[in-house]
């Protein structure tokens, strides 16, 4: 076979360029991951920045229209999610079959309560039904990322998907610390859940900018330009908006970041660090979806989807966008990976024994 597969794989495919269909830019979770982002800038966002300026009609006005971006990354979000969930597991040669049994189980807690949670009015949505998505989407988050980063991919994308599933791990432990009563009510177990969440934190911040080191434009073709370009403004835009944000909200702005993104180490003693990495991010993120290269777009919308999400994320709807974006980030990973293993072939066969590499697989090399 032309890529290093797990020895526990299970029957291989019968086509040895089966992992291509990974490589397809899913439309959904792009519309899912630019719907989320709007949902964060509205629900998130203005609403709490500009709750004290308009009027009680506009506010009641533009919550509604909140309604909109927030009902359309739910519903995209999860046919999405189930489409990516499908196609990484039924080609064997992406995990072991335990592994894929594992995230098919997780995967059947984590759909159904999450759509039952998104459905169902707020009123019905009981604790329990709230705790087990937790549960599942972190549990999920951690297959997926850890499934993918075993892979013999490039280290940037890699140790993007290792750190988005390390805080995803993180996250679920300092949660469980913080619900067990004789843990939760000692001074160690206050210390133990917090040095948890922050690692968790810190590993969240640092995931896009990993994953920019492999999916980051650096040809010279007009695309390339265009992905820098879009990317570079992203950034400036951002840095603005959240710098006006920093002098106009003053001792506010620390109450609505935690809202967005529920991040809290450097929240009292330095928020400009958030600025610049969320930033980042979101830059990252537009530079992957207006590259040329559909893995890259699809590695781009996972960043998008990751800053959307936020960290620690508790509401269905965020869960479903954590989760959406290991799954996108996965993909992209196994995608690189095989690329490389394909054009390493090439080097070492006569070219008539191998199958010929895309444009794109070339543009990896």
């Amino acid at each position: 076979m032309i890529a290093a597969r797990d020895t526990d794989a299970g029957p291989e495919s019968d086509d040895p360029l089966a992992w291509r269909q990974l490589a397809k830019t899913p439309l959904l979770g792009m519309l899912a991951a630019f719907a989320a982002l709007l949902d964060l800038a509205v629900n998130r966002v203005a609403i709490r920045t500009l709750g004290e300026t308009l009027s009680h009609l506009e506010l009641i006005e533009l919550v509604r229209w909140g309604h909109l971006p927030r009902n359309l990354a739910a519903i995209s979000g999860l046919v999405a999610l189930t489409i990516a969930l499908l196609s990484f597991l039924r080609t064997p040669m992406h995990a072991p079959v335990r592994r894929r049994l594992s995230i098919a189980g997780f995967a059947g807690i984590f759909l159904p309560t999450t759509a039952l949670a998104t459905l169902l009015p707020a009123e019905r949505t009981s604790l329990q039904i709230v705790l087990f998505a937790v549960g599942a989407a972190n549990v999920l988050a951690v297959l997926l990322g850890l499934t993918a980063a075993r892979r013999d991919a490039p280290w940037g994308i890699r140790a993007g998907v290792a750190l988005v599933a390390i805080s995803a791990f993180f996250a679920f432990a300092s949660l469980v610390v913080t619900l067990l009563p004789p843990i939760a009510q000692t001074q160690a177990g206050l210390v133990a859940g917090a040095v948890l969440r922050r690692t968790g934190e810190v590993c969240f911040l640092i995931a896009p900018i990993a994953v920019a080191v492999s999916i980051g434009p650096r040809g010279r073709d007009r695309r390339s330009r265009v992905s820098l370009a879009a990317g570079v403004v992203t950034f400036l835009v951002a840095m603005s908006l959240s710098w006006w944000g920093v002098n106009s909200l003053r001792g506010d702005f620390a109450v609505v970041l935690y809202g967005a993104e529920r991040v809290e180490l450097f929240l009292e003693s330095a928020p400009f660090v958030y600025v610049v990495l969320l930033s980042t991010a979101v830059a990252v993120g537009v530079a992957g979806v207006t590259s040329g290269d559909s893995a890259h777009r699809q590695a781009g919308a996972g960043v998008l989807l990751l800053v959307a999400g936020g960290y620690a994320a508790r509401s269905p709807g965020r869960l479903l966008m954590t989760v959406l974006a290991v799954a996108l980030l996965a993909r992209t990973c196994i995608v690189l990976g095989e690329r490389v293993l394909l054009l390493r072939e090439e080097r070492k066969q006569p070219a008539d024994e191998v199958p010929t590499a895309s444009p794109e697989d070339a543009q990896e090399a």
